[in-house]
């Protein structure tokens, strides 16, 4: 007989699923910090705050049987492993919904902060499992404001975009230090080869523009610059 449970719990991170198997129990962490201030004269006061992101917690199981207490239309292990573990390597905003009669229905859009899986050796086909799941809130940047005063004593606002920096790409030159990998030669035409670069830290000495072997470093030789990395 398969018995049917009141409480419904559905997991969305981009394809929809209930669990197989309710938690016993889930932990629903909702807290809004407080900056407390000793006033001089006065005492203690409280400085409120938005609250901090709402977090769920719960483990369980993915059955590897249809029990009698098992959603009749759950997967196999494996679904919930690779839909879990693909939506915390992605970084992928999802969904959970717990509807409870007696309670009305939860709904929260969220990302996955930790999944651990256990392999009890009693159980070979029956995985077990502790997920912990983190609001997500959206967000974008905002735009700053530039007031300037003009001749009339009228006020001006401008917006102004907030620019990131892009890092200066480091440029192939004599002194600067490298990781060599491949072949190094005698001259900087390639003449008798007669070693090899192994993850070699070393420094650029010297460079001949136009040869086939142009950048000489340390004392081993003379190699191609798509052999080198450099690193400061």
């Amino acid at each position: 007989m398969q018995i049917e449970p009141t409480t419904k719990i559905w997991l969305n991170f981009g394809t929809k699923f209930r669990l197989p198997v309710n938690p016993s129990t889930i932990e629903n962490d909702k807290s809004s910090p407080q900056d407390v201030f000793n006033i001089l004269g006065f005492g203690q006061v409280s400085v409120p705050q938005y609250p901090d992101l709402e977090t769920f917690k719960f483990k369980s199981f993915f059955p590897g049987e249809k029990e009698p207490f098992v959603f009749s239309q759950a997967h196999s292990p494996l679904f919930y492993l690779d839909e879990l573990q693909r939506a915390l390597d992605s970084a992928t905003v999802g969904e959970i919904t717990i509807h409870r009669p007696t309670a009305g229905k939860l709904h929260m859009r969220c990302m996955i902060k930790s999944f651990k899986v256990t392999d009890n050796g009693g159980e070979p086909n029956d995985i077990y499992y502790q997920l912990e799941l983190v609001e997500y809130r959206k967000f974008k940047p905002k735009k700053l404001k530039d007031i300037t005063e003009k001749e009339d004593g009228k006020v001006e606002a401008k917006l102004q975009s907030i620019t990131r920096e892009e890092p200066v790409k480091p440029v192939m030159r004599v002194g600067a230090s490298v990781l060599a990998n491949g072949v190094y030669c005698y001259d900087s035409y390639g003449s008798k080869p007669h070693g090899t670069a192994n993850n070699l830290k070393t420094e650029v000495k010297r460079i001949v523009p136009g040869r086939e072997y142009p950048i000489l470093i340390g004392s081993y030789g003379w190699t191609k610059e798509s052999n080198l990395i450099i690193k400061g």
